[in-house]
């Protein structure tokens, strides 16, 4: 099968999973009103704050709301689409339901990434976009078609950061034989990353600029269209970083792939 072939075969996995959604509607709408609520209940926060102060390490509220929504357009795409490594260690290592998949004329991440979807993100998603909308009227930016294209790349690049960072926290379990291998202290700085990272020390502008690059999902795209000129040498890596960082995760799955043994279940 060449690499030509995976669009529409994605497609095929993913009109299955919207079968389900339309067939069960009910239960999809009230799987994302918990979503929706969480990402509005961290909005009121930050509209509180705002009422205190004017501005943030010099963000006012709707640059911060532009660096917020593009985050969980971002992540909520990213956890609809790479979902499914949530479960890699316990379901495809100890469980040994990798075995089946390597059996099969595919890529084998393909199929794993393939083989799930979340949609109880949708709503995030919804309010990302929203978010993204009223900031940009709000700071009246220019928005043309070249704007629209860069903002469609960015949440692309964005993306797929967010997916090779899964992707190399679950690494592990192939060493490990663990469950969840680092998902879950990886995913908690994220956290920091959806908002403007100059409020915080160093330390952790360093770890998620150039160690877990967060900062060039969200952050450094935001930058881009309200204050390009200061932010310009990191604005430059972000086409850089979303190159180099999904093929070490490549690189590296291919490694624990190879160390892969089946558990004999």
């Amino acid at each position: 099968m060449t690499v030509f072939h995976y669009p529409g075969l994605y497609l095929c996995f993913i009109s299955q999973h919207l079968k389900k959604i339309f067939e069960y509607r009910l239960s999809f709408f009230i799987g994302i009103i918990p979503f929706i609520l969480l990402q509005l209940s961290a909005i009121v926060v930050i509209w509180v704050i705002f009422k205190k102060v004017p501005h943030i390490a010099g963000f006012s509220f709707d640059e911060v709301l532009f660096v917020y929504g593009l985050g969980i357009v971002c992540y909520a795409f990213g956890r609809m689409v790479f979902s499914n490594l949530n479960n890699f260690g316990y379901r495809y290592i100890i469980k040994g339901e990798l075995d089946a998949i390597l059996t099969k004329p595919i890529n084998p991440l393909f199929h794993i990434l393939a083989t799930d979807f979340s949609e109880k993100e949708i709503g995030e998603l919804f309010v990302g976009i929203i978010l993204i909308i009223k900031s940009i009227i709000g700071l009246k930016i220019h928005f043309g078609i070249l704007e629209l294209l860069a903002l469609l790349y960015f949440l692309l690049n964005g993306i797929i950061i967010y997916g090779s960072i899964n992707l190399i926290a679950v690494i592990i379990c192939f060493w490990t034989k663990d469950i969840q291998g680092l998902t879950s202290p990886i995913m908690r700085i994220q956290e920091f990353s959806q908002y403007p990272v100059t409020i915080y020390g160093k330390a952790i502008r360093f770890v998620i600029t150039w160690i877990i690059p967060f900062a060039f999902i969200s952050f450094f795209p935001a930058v881009f269209f309200i204050r390009k000129e200061e932010f310009i040498g990191y604005i430059i890596c972000i086409p850089l970083i979303g190159i180099i960082f999904p093929l070490i995760a490549y690189l590296l799955w291919l490694k624990g792939l190879s160390r892969y043994e089946s558990s004999g279940t």
